[in-house]
């Protein structure tokens, strides 16, 4: 059994991939030591994790204001 902690696994997904998908997946997650939904499941973790690390910098750069638009002078290298 592995030790990533699965939680509540309600949601079921169906995913095609092609056969240089499939042994690049089963490759990948067999040097982990893992299987290949406990590895999709890590990858999209790491994404999530990802996405809000990247997500919080921007909102502090930003003064805590995540709007794109705001701040957009900063970059200018005329002043």
């Amino acid at each position: 059994m592995s030790k990533i902690n699965k939680g509540d696994l309600s949601h079921r997904m169906t995913l095609r991939l092609n056969d240089d998908q499939m042994q690049f997946l089963v490759y990948c997650s067999e040097s982990c030591g893992c299987t290949p939904s406990e590895y999709v499941r890590m990858m999209i973790n790491a994404g999530m994790v990802a996405l809000k690390r990247t997500t919080e910098s921007l909102e502090k750069e930003n003064g805590g204001m995540s709007n794109e638009n705001i701040k957009t002078d900063k970059h200018d290298i005329v002043q």
